[in-house]
């Protein structure tokens, strides 16, 4: 297969990406998280 030059280990982009994904992932749920923790449930019961 032709790489047209592009010469990336395809096993270590794959790595790094889902490294990037998952740390997004962790970020934003510790955010809810938080938000949850200091708003609690009322502004979603009052909805």
């Amino acid at each position: 297969m032709d790489k047209g030059g592009y010469q990336a280990d395809r096993e270590t982009v794959l790595r790094l990406r889902n490294e990037a994904l998952a740390t997004g992932i962790v970020c934003v749920l510790r955010y809810k998280r938080r938000r949850f923790m200091s708003h609690g449930l009322e502004p979603l019961l009052n909805r």
